[in-house]
């Protein structure tokens, strides 16, 4: 999304660079996700469609399918049962991927149904204030905090469901990457999120950033398990054809006018 969103001290210079880039009829902008490119052309006085639309390219392999010993595995040296409902998440301990919220979703979630158990790896500076929210609101036995990890789709692969509770977002990887290995996703109608899932069938989109919407949400997928075992098929399918490598690469040369990837092997 448009760098002003994140008050960067350099946002207005910005601004007017791309401004004056976009008069030179030879350059050609880009965005990720569709709500970037018209937050970006609000932002820097565009016209509508100005900015065009590439989606990310997935690398198969980046969020690798492990075996379900690997999952029993790690669940267990985590403290985590075999059978229990996981609710998860991989971030940057950062405001803008608003972890107090994520953590007041998983109260609510907690309030809801005491069984299940909620898994966060990642790292960052909010990591202590996390530690604090968590024993403040009694969630001390539910809450594995995990760290960091380089095998995202096993830490996906032991999640029932992953839970994003971002502030701004441009097109999320991590909804990508959990799809990728057949896990259903929550997040917030920010950015790009809409673009990046399927609306009830490989995730849902929460209408407000809330403990209470975005616990409904997830709440209603960890109750529907026939639907959970559909994303496993649903979720690495809508990722190959949306996000498949190939067709962001010859997007991108067709965007420019260049010969196609295929065309020119």
């Amino acid at each position: 999304m448009a760098i002003v969103r994140r008050a960067h001290t350099a946002s207005e210079p910005m601004r007017r660079a791309y401004e004056a880039l976009a008069t030179n009829p030879s350059i050609k902008i880009l965005n990720n996700s569709k709500a970037g490119a018209r937050d970006n052309e609000a932002w820097i006085g565009l016209p509508s469609d100005s900015i065009g639309l590439v989606y990310n390219g997935f690398v198969p392999g980046s969020a690798r399918l492990p075996d379900q010993a690997e999952v029993i595995d790690l669940r267990r040296r985590l403290g985590l049962k075999d059978t229990e409902l996981v609710v998860g998440t991989v971030m940057r301990f950062v405001k803008e991927k608003d972890p107090d919220l994520w953590i007041d979703t998983a109260a609510a979630i907690y309030a809801e149904l005491p069984c299940v158990r909620f898994l966060i790896f990642g790292y960052g500076p909010l990591e202590s204030a996390m530690i604090e929210r968590i024993k403040r609101l009694g969630l001390r036995d539910q809450v594995v905090m995990a760290g960091a990890t380089t095998d995202v789709g096993l830490a996906f692969s032991a999640m029932d469901v992953v839970l994003m509770t971002s502030a701004i977002e441009g097109l999320p990887n991590v909804m990508i990457e959990a799809q990728a290995v057949g896990r259903p996703v929550v997040a917030p109608d920010v950015g790009g999120t809409r673009e990046a899932l399927v609306e009830g069938v490989t995730g849902r989109i929460a209408s407000r950033r809330s403990p209470r919407r975005l616990a409904r949400a997830v709440v209603e997928i960890l109750k529907d398990e026939p639907g959970r075992r559909r994303v496993l098929t649903a979720g690495p399918d809508f990722v190959a054809d949306r996000f498949d490598l190939d067709r962001m690469v010859e997007a991108t040369l067709r965007f420019y006018g260049w010969a196609s990837y295929g065309e020119s092997q």
